[in-house]
């Protein structure tokens, strides 16, 4: 056994890996033991001390093993004894070469950088046979995605399609691991010429990730079996699943994950300059690859899955990443560019602040303690934002609202003299009172000449992504209520009821059921009523609850439009992208290509509150556009019975609730130019 720098991990040295925590109490027993310490054991790293348990470094030298910094690998010979295999295969149900590397429990994050790393590469389908291959032939330094698909493709390893570069997995692990590439040296003699350097960071929404949609998309297969006998079932059973998993697992894929697989990779000479780009993409707010959903973390952005932990784990894996493709070359430009939704629009500034720090940064203290030493020219290049939502509960600092503007210790304010370029996509349609937006913007409307702060229709998750092409609402529109004694008799004369009906009358006109309405699933018409149900208890007259429900189908597709939208302004900004695939996941129905062309005619003229004529105000509306506020119970498993509940404290104390007046709340920038 032998110990490694993580970044000087080969890809075959992860099946032989050691948990930090195991391989810590290896070291200690060696040096208890007081016998010879093999010198194997410091092949690739040489201590500087003398092997005395007393010696100060020995702490140190532990302190590194348990934080993950260095890793403990046993030889081909000796792999039998890891006490806790950090990686190991899980293979896919339908061919010998699909599945993805697993981490066992949580020892596996305890590696710097490890959790992001070896998800990309599992993306990038690097199987057992793979690594046997490259061993055969001598193969061991893959230093850049480009060379582990063009090795994977040499020794015949599958290259996935455009949108199907993420594998599948039974669930049952935790997070996604993959073969690390080892750090190589970089041997030319000639003068090392510098890297101009163009990083993509992808930050997603609360309860956004796609390893776990991966996830989920395996586990639903077995719902799908039924469709064809059953739907209903097929239904529940997919139902079912994603109430076991969670949001996270359950949830489409946004359009930050979208731009991310077309964001261009690669190396490009041009002269003496080497142009290098690479992105590096972190799962949302309240997400673990494989592990359970954070109810506390997604209220309150904060916590081990929060906005600044998104930010930090998104740094580490990005010098990590870095440092695996500059090969020690120095990089004497550095451009970024970043895309966030939701509280990841969020994590995007308050990494952009971060990044303008410089190497008193964390990003540039997080590039420094992979080597890299922060260029002389950097720049914040484009910003790409959509529905900026921050929500921060800081219980500490006595914020006790997601609602307000106070958003400590997450930093939204955006130096405009700083910044390339700003695109900021808002929702018009989007109400709740937890969904405050954070503008780029002053109080008083004004934006620098490179900000765009542009309104789109839709609710938050509609400019932003993560709808299914089609989603049955059953939304109840106000808390219900409840009519005792004589009154039972005649609730439509209550002032209760009138109160409902009024509400009904102001959601009616807003348009959300019309002629370009989709049926139900049944077939039946979409619904905007006042429910009665009544109940014997208590005598003598018992009681009837009033709910007021909204049922219709929406389909999800107009993100898309919105996905289209960003996607061009982003390449009019000078960001290389691949081609929008021509697929159904990708695109947007026909029935839109005029809405999109009048509002993209519309946002190159200038205009940021972009409008449409009646007839598509209203087929967006209708057919397009979800509903995101309502007061619907809580839905979750109790064992293995489905458990509803009303939220406590109605109506404050549902997440989901619209604002009293059903206008947005909208937290604005003072002073642009100053942050």
């Amino acid at each position: 056994m032998f110990l490694k720098y993580h970044y000087d991990l080969q890809p075959q040295d992860l099946l032989r890996l050691e948990s930090p925590f195991f391989a810590a109490e290896k070291i200690r027993e060696l040096f208890r033991r007081g016998t010879p310490i093999p010198a194997s054991l410091f092949f690739h790293y040489s201590p500087p001390f003398t092997h005395s348990r007393s010696d100060i470094h020995y702490q140190e030298l532990v302190s590194k093993i348990e934080a993950g910094e260095l890793c403990l690998v046993y030889s081909d010979i000796e792999s039998g004894s890891v006490s806790a295999p950090l990686v190991a295969w899980r293979p896919g149900s339908e061919a010998e070469e699909s599945g993805l590397w697993n981490c066992a429990g949580t020892f596996g994050r305890g590696i710097p950088g490890l959790e992001e790393l070896v998800a990309e590469m599992n993306r990038r389908r690097i199987t057992p046979q793979t690594l046997q291959k490259m061993s055969a032939t001598g193969a061991s330094s893959l230093n850049e995605i480009e060379q582990w698909n063009q090795f994977a493709e040499s020794v015949g390893g599958d290259q996935p399609r455009q949108d199907e570069h993420r594998l599948s997995l039974p669930i049952g692990g935790s997070a996604n691991i993959a073969p690390l590439p080892m750090r190589e040296q970089h041997n030319s003699t000639s003068p090392e010429r510098g890297v101009h350097l163009v990083m993509g960071l992808f930050t997603d929404g609360t309860l956004n990730n796609i390893d776990n949609i991966e996830l989920f998309r395996e586990q639903v297969r077995e719902c799908e079996v039924l469709e064809q006998t059953d739907p209903e079932a097929a239904k529940a059973c997919a139902d079912r699943l994603a109430l076991e998993l969670g949001d996270s697992y359950a949830n489409a894929p946004t359009n930050v994950v979208k731009l991310f697989d077309l964001y261009r990779e690669g190396e490009t000479q041009d002269g003496e300059m080497t142009s290098l780009m690479m992105k590096t993409y972190s799962h949302g707010v309240g997400t673990e690859n494989g592990g359970e959903d954070s109810t506390l973390d997604s209220a309150t952005g904060l916590g081990k899955t929060g906005v600044v932990s998104q930010v930090n784990r998104l740094f580490d894996s990005t010098a990590a990443i870095a440092n695996l493709r500059l090969r020690g070359r120095p990089v004497t430009k550095l451009s970024i560019d970043l895309f966030g939704f939701s509280r990841g629009a969020a994590a995007a500034r308050h990494a952009a602040n971060s990044i303008l720090r410089g190497r008193a940064g964390k990003f540039g203290r997080a590039l420094s303690k992979q080597g890299i030493g922060w260029p002389e020219q950097v720049e914040v290049r484009f910003l790409g934002l959509f529905d900026t939502v921050a929500g921060i509960v800081n219980l500490r600092a006595g914020d006790f609202s997601a609602s307000d503007g106070e958003n400590d210790p997450v930093e939204l304010k955006l130096d405009s003299s700083k910044i390339g370029k700003v695109v900021h996509f808002v929702a018009r349609d989007e109400i709740r009172a937890n969904f405050a937006l954070n503008s780029v913007g002053d109080s008083d409307g004004r934006l620098p000449e490179n900000f765009r702060e542009i309104s789109l229709p839709g609710a938050h998750s509609d400019v932003g992504g993560g709808y299914h092409s089609l989603q049955d609402e059953e939304l109840l529109l106000a808390p219900v209520m409840e009519i005792r004694g004589s009154d039972t008799q005649r609730p439509e004369q209550t002032m209760k009821w009138d109160n409902l009906e009024a509400l009904m009358v102001e959601i009616q006109s807003e348009g959300w059921i019309g002629d370009y309405s989709l049926p139900m699933r049944d077939g039946t018409a979409p619904t905007l009523e006042i429910t009665q149900k009544r109940s014997e208890h208590p005598a003598p007259d018992g009681r009837v609850d009033l709910a007021l429900k909204m049922r219709r189908r929406v389909s999800g597709e107009y993100s898309n439009l919105c996905l289209n939208l960003m996607y061009e302004m982003a390449k009019e900004a000078g960001l290389l992208f691949d081609a929008i695939p021509d697929e159904d996941s990708w695109s947007y129905p026909e029935e839109l290509a005029a809405i999109c062309d009048s509002l993209k005619s519309q946002i190159v003229n200038g205009v940021d509150a972009p409008q449409l004529v009646p007839k598509q105000r209203m087929l967006l509306k209708q057919r397009y556009t979800h509903c995101s506020s309502h007061y619907n119970p809580i839905r979750f498993m109790l064992g293995e019975q489905e458990v509803s509940m009303e939220f406590p404290f109605q109506p404050w104390g549902h997440p989901l609730r619209p604002t009293p007046t059903r206008k947005r709340t909208v937290h604005y920038q003072q002073g642009i130019g100053k942050a």
